[in-house]
């Protein structure tokens, strides 16, 4: 699912469980570049930070964690 929110020119898009069009399209719409294009399609993304003329690609690594402190999974969140 592909939501977008939009606010002075900058555009937000949120890809909750997106297909592989779905992100293909996204990637196309706004011209990312290859290397983002990957990272995308990876599960195992490192944290990145990486600046573009026209967008920021931000990867954050966000583990839960159980009562007894032992990382149970790892999610990603592309920004």
């Amino acid at each position: 699912m592909i939501s977008r929110y939009a606010y002075h020119g900058l555009t937000w898009i949120a890809l909750e469980s997106p297909t592989r069009e779905e992100m293909l399209h996204i990637g196309e719409e706004f011209g990312l570049s290859k290397l983002v294009e990957e990272e995308l399609f990876s599960e195992h993304a490192p944290a990145t930070l990486d600046l573009y003329d026209t967008y920021v690609y931000l990867t954050l690594l966000c583990p839960t964690v159980n009562d007894a402190g032992t990382v149970v999974s790892n999610h990603t969140l592309a920004v």
